[in-house]
């Protein structure tokens, strides 16, 4: 009797074990597919762009240069640009678009968005972790659960730099790639 409760305690822990394993998410989940083909990319504020802003475009840009050595140069004639807008919806942050090219997936030129219509971007960090989370997807990174950068649900006030998730995505996605 014993012996059988035994066996049924170990078989649940390993179904357990097993179930959980298959489940757990792999450093390769919650990528685009797409990345820069360089480490360095460059880029230059529109216009309009506040200082506020502009200092959290800097923070971000920072931010990925120490946790993955992402280099990006400010050039007055960058192609990508890093900007403010009424993005429509004031529950927004922020908006990234990437283009890439489809037959290497390599991006050719982004655009950068904070919203300045949402109520809650100029509390502290909150313009900071919004422009690092849209830098992330030019980087190749999608939205994810964990507790990252990428996740929408994030406590922005609290997490505005890359997370051990975040910068372990990046080192998959960017293993090889020079500047």
């Amino acid at each position: 009797m014993l012996r059988k409760k035994i066996t049924k305690i170990l078989l649940f822990i390993s179904t357990f074990f097993m179930i959980g394993v298959s489940f757990a998410p792999s450093v390769s989940a919650n990528l685009h597919g797409w990345r820069y083909h360089l480490k360095t990319m460059d880029y230059n504020y529109n216009s309009n762009v506040k200082s506020t802003f502009r200092t959290a475009y800097g923070q971000a840009i920072t931010s990925w240069r120490v946790a993955n050595d992402i280099r990006y140069v400010q050039k007055s004639n960058s192609v990508n640009s890093l900007g403010q807008e009424n993005l429509g919806a004031t529950n927004l942050y922020g908006e990234a678009t990437t283009y890439r090219r489809s037959s290497t997936n390599r991006v050719y030129r982004f655009t950068i968005r904070l919203n300045n219509q949402n109520a809650n971007i100029n509390k502290t960090n909150v313009a900071r972790s919004t422009a690092t989370h849209e830098f992330g997807h030019t980087l190749g990174i999608d939205h994810n659960g964990s507790e990252s950068i990428m996740n929408t649900s994030r406590i922005r006030a609290e997490i505005y730099a890359p997370q051990k998730v975040d910068r372990d995505r990046i080192n998959t996605l960017y293993a090889g790639v020079s500047h």
